[in-house]
């Protein structure tokens, strides 16, 4: 599941859709909507990407990019990732989250 080689991010195996349960169900505004990617009330393929500095705790913060199909969105991962104020906040929830394969 080597896919993005950029050690910022994170993939997650998640078939029983943890993540995206959770990333759907603590979206709101200010956080931008996404354009797609939902299927049966579960998100997939999208990219939160959020500010430098983000608290997590049982609520996920406001994300500054929160959209997909991944694939379609470089320039805005980009931007997202390189502007000065802004960075990917990474948590390991290694608690909730079942442990990611080894392929």
């Amino acid at each position: 599941m080597n896919l993005v080689p950029d050690a910022r991010a994170r993939q997650y195996w998640d078939p029983t859709h943890i993540v995206a349960k959770k990333l759907a169900a603590d979206r709101r505004a200010p956080q931008p909507e996404e354009e797609c990617c939902e299927r049966a009330g579960i998100l997939w393929d999208l990219i939160a990407v959020y500010p430098r500095g983000a608290i997590w705790n049982e609520r996920l913060p406001v994300a500054v990019l929160f959209n997909g199909p991944v694939v379609d969105l470089e320039a805005e991962i980009e931007s997202s990732l390189t502007a000065t104020k802004k960075s990917v906040a990474v948590r390991r929830y290694t608690d909730l989250f079942p442990p990611v394969p080894e392929w």
